[in-house]
């Protein structure tokens, strides 16, 4: 065995992943809540142009000013930017879903339209360019002492800080569904609104709750995009966030079956990297065709909570 070559394949899987990870992390939350978020791709795409763009200019100011910590902690900003822009437009979402009672799927289509165009216009309007913004300035790989200097394994230890806050936090979510009172009110809103209602928890708060550390999530994982390639491009999400709403019901609306499908993908995307023989044409097909297979094989037995993509009502009954 290629040691080398397999621990490379296994770090590139996990960065490739984590994006999609975290977006699908924040999905479980939301649509365990009983909302749809369709509107990932969307989030994901404007948290990543934001945090492209605070970068940039927080690192100008700081290069114009001569502020050396400023101009190394603009990622960081970034980072930052990325995810209040994921929260702001989850709560437009929130708006039109939950308080509006819009369609939940139709609401989440408008949004995904919606970021396209604007992130289009904001980057000739900021930038000049149609097609991408300037090269920024981006967060180091965090190396972990004495376990990245294990040979050949230790590669998996200096990788960059979105992939170790990803892996975190699917423990994180998972002990907050199972292990808290929130947890247990989200999972009980999303199945059965009007018990939680009766028991005098407020479904639309819980709801927007959801919604919101959704937002935050998936607008990390815009940021990490970002992050990855140093700049931002027109649609650089490429249906990441399509992908992420596909490894939450592959996963069963839990944060580790989500981990599984969201490695599932990143390998498949890896894999043009692996193959040499093949045509790029092809290989790039990989995660889609997977995601297809997926949905084609499994989606049938995942069964949505119960009050999925149904707005609140009192006196409803979903059961």
């Amino acid at each position: 065995m290629d040691w080398p070559t397999t621990i490379e394949a296994i770090a590139g899987t996990l960065r490739v992943s984590t994006p999609v990870l975290l977006a699908a992390l924040g999905a479980v939350i939301c649509e365990r809540s009983g909302v749809i978020n369709i509107a990932l791709e969307g989030i994901m795409l404007c948290g990543a142009f934001t945090s492209a763009a605070t970068t940039y200019f927080i690192n100008e100011y700081a290069v114009a000013g001569k502020c050396a910590w400023l101009a190394a902690a603009s990622p960081w900003f970034g980072v930052c930017g990325g995810m209040l822009a994921g929260v702001a437009i989850s709560a437009l979402l929130g708006l039109m879903a939950i308080t509006g009672k819009a369609n939940q799927i139709v609401a989440g289509l408008a949004i995904n339209i919606l970021a396209v165009g604007v992130t289009q216009t904001l980057l000739v309007a900021f930038f000049g360019s149609a097609s991408t913004s300037p090269k920024v300035p981006t967060v180091d790989n965090f190396r972990i002492p004495l376990l990245a200097d294990i040979p050949y394994a230790g590669r998996l230890f200096e990788l960059q800080p979105f992939v170790y806050a990803a892996l975190a936090l699917v423990v994180v979510i998972h002990l907050l569904l199972y292990r808290t009172r929130f947890g247990l009110r989200v999972r009980a809103v999303g199945e059965h609104p009007t018990a939680v209602a009766a028991s005098g928890v407020g479904v639309t708060w819980l709801r927007y709750r959801a919604v919101l550390i959704c937002g935050a999530l998936a607008g990390l994982g815009g940021a990490a995009l970002a992050n990855e390639a140093h700049s931002f491009t027109k649609m650089m999400t490429g249906g990441r966030g399509y992908i992420a709403l596909t490894a939450v019901i592959f996963g069963r609306w839990t944060p580790i079956g989500a981990f599984c499908a969201a490695l599932l993908f990143g390998f498949a995307d890896k894999v043009k990297d692996l193959v040499g023989d093949v045509p790029p044409q092809i290989t790039t097909m990989f995660p889609y065709l997977t995601v297809v297979f997926v949905m084609f094989v499994f989606a049938g037995w995942a069964k949505p909570p119960a009050a999925a993509g149904i707005p609140f009502e009192k006196g409803q009954d979903v059961s």
